[in-house]
């Protein structure tokens, strides 16, 4: 029975894995290398196969039936490395808690070259802008006045310190130039949530069935940015 498996391995349809029994179903899942529990279920067995079956993998083993160079069995493919830049422009707010905010960012290798080999290029910097309601510049005094943190060229994010009060902002990534600052990301408007608003949820029930007490706030520890050698 093994050996008429082999043999129609290549035409894995539903009417055909449905004609199979359990174990013939698991030898078939064992030899493409596909993930099973323990103790399969026919219809799981079935549909992994069927889906294996639609995969560029199939298509591959199954040339290579057709042609006579089976090896057998599928070779697992080595992990494949991310690249450590995708050459694109970008820049991410995550926020933490009422007082600190993630910033992660990706500047393309053009605009890069055009500051850096500029004899007037300082570095970099983080602004943070505070905004009204409509998302034009200004904000409300709670919010604070404008800042900024200087970043170095190999960094890709940093932890920011917001005022303990609700406020929309922007953040930029900006190079600096003996012209000033000048801007050349900017993420989307965001809003920190209000201090007070998170200590007073507190007190209701449903909210710290939510989990609220794991909902630990930052104050005062300093935070490193991350760099590519890290």
């Amino acid at each position: 029975m093994i050996h008429s498996v082999r043999m129609n391995e290549a035409r894995l349809t539903k009417p055909y894995l449905e004609s199979l029994s359990t174990s013939e179903l698991t030898i078939l899942a064992d030899r493409f290398c596909i993930d099973i529990p323990s103790v399969p279920e026919r219809v799981f067995l079935i549909e992994e196969l069927l889906e294996y079956a639609q995969s560029e993998d199939s298509q591959v083993h199954e040339n290579e039936i057709k042609s006579g160079n089976e090896t057998g069995r599928r070779e697992f493919r080595g992990p494949v490395a991310l690249p450590k830049h995708y050459n694109i422009s970008f820049i991410e707010v995550l926020i933490r808690d009422p007082l600190w905010a993630f910033v992660f960012w990706e500047l393309r290798a053009h605009d890069r070259d055009i500051h850096e080999k500029a004899t007037d290029f300082e570095g970099y910097c983080l602004r943070t802008v505070p905004l009204h309601e409509g998302g034009t510049q200004g904000g409300t005094p709670e919010a604070g006045a404008p800042f900024t943190v200087p970043v170095g060229a190999d960094d890709s994010a940093w932890y920011l310190n917001f005022p303990p009060a609700e406020g929309v902002y922007k953040v930029e990534l900006c190079a600096l130039r003996n012209s000033g600052e000048i801007a050349l990301i900017t993420s989307r408007p965001f809003r920190m949530p209000k201090l007070a608003d998170v200590q007073a949820a507190d007190q209701k029930p449903l909210v710290r069935l939510s989990g609220i007490h794991d909902f630990s706030l930052i104050r005062s520890v300093d935070r490193l940015s991350r760099t590519r050698g890290a």
